[in-house]
């Protein structure tokens, strides 16, 4: 996720994050703002309680993007 502390690592910003190669697959923090939207929207939001949510999954589920119109996919540990 592109926090401000991470941007600030990176010796980026918000404009300019894309041209760093290690944030190509990051998403914005309004990314999981729209995540929690569509879950408060969701009459069958209890259905989820006690699972763990994956922001890329419900992207996918409730069709929404990111700010810049990606869909970030789902993040998994490599082995």
């Amino acid at each position: 996720m592109r926090t401000e502390l991470v941007l600030k690592s990176l010796n980026t910003d918000e404009e300019h994050w894309h041209e760093v190669e290690a944030l190509q697959t990051s998403e914005s923090t309004r990314y999981i703002g729209r995540a929690v939207c569509a879950l408060a929207s969701d009459p069958a939001v209890m259905t989820r309680t006690g699972i763990p949510q994956r922001v890329g999954q419900l992207a996918e589920e409730y069709k929404f993007t990111d700010i810049d119109g990606r869909r970030v996919p789902v993040f998994t540990i490599p082995e």
